[in-house]
């Protein structure tokens, strides 16, 4: 399991690939076990939002693609002190059960705020990946997270 991180839970991410759009210089980013999705710049939502062909629900207040897409999207990479993170489309779109085929996009805006945070890495990610937090040497470790049997 790498060590990652000096500093409490703020992190710096170099590097946010989805499909064609690619974020690079240095990010901070918060992982947060209390949060339920990923959060993103506006711009990088935009980008999502596009490539997925997926939509705003007003009413719902949620992002909403089409289930039948998941398999066929590409998944969310993440470069964090150097090392490669992917997140697959199960993780970042859910079925939810809202009916007529639609699946929430388990992201949100993030502006940043007053610690300057453009990515929050939520469940989606801790799903994914299991951390170890070291908190003498103020670290998190990385490793993959065994898959959830349904």
């Amino acid at each position: 399991m790498p060590s990652l991180f000096p500093t409490g839970r703020h992190r710096h991410m170099q590097q946010l690939l989805y499909q064609r759009f690619l974020r690079s210089p240095t990010i901070k980013a918060l992982s947060d076990t209390g949060t339920s999705w990923i959060g993103v710049p506006n711009d990088i939502l935009n980008n999502i939002l596009w490539q997925t062909k997926g939509w705003w629900d007003g009413n719902r207040r949620l992002y909403i693609v089409e289930c039948s897409t998941i398999p066929n999207l590409p998944p969310m990479l993440f470069r964090i002190a150097g090392l490669k993170f992917t997140v697959p489309s199960e993780q970042y779109v859910l079925d939810l059960n809202i009916g007529n085929g639609q699946c929430v996009l388990a992201v949100f805006p993030v502006e940043a705020g007053a610690f300057k945070t453009q990515f929050v890495l939520g469940q989606p990610f801790l799903r994914t990946y299991c951390q170890t937090y070291d908190m003498k040497n103020k670290r998190i470790g990385f490793s993959i997270a065994r898959p959830q049997r349904m």
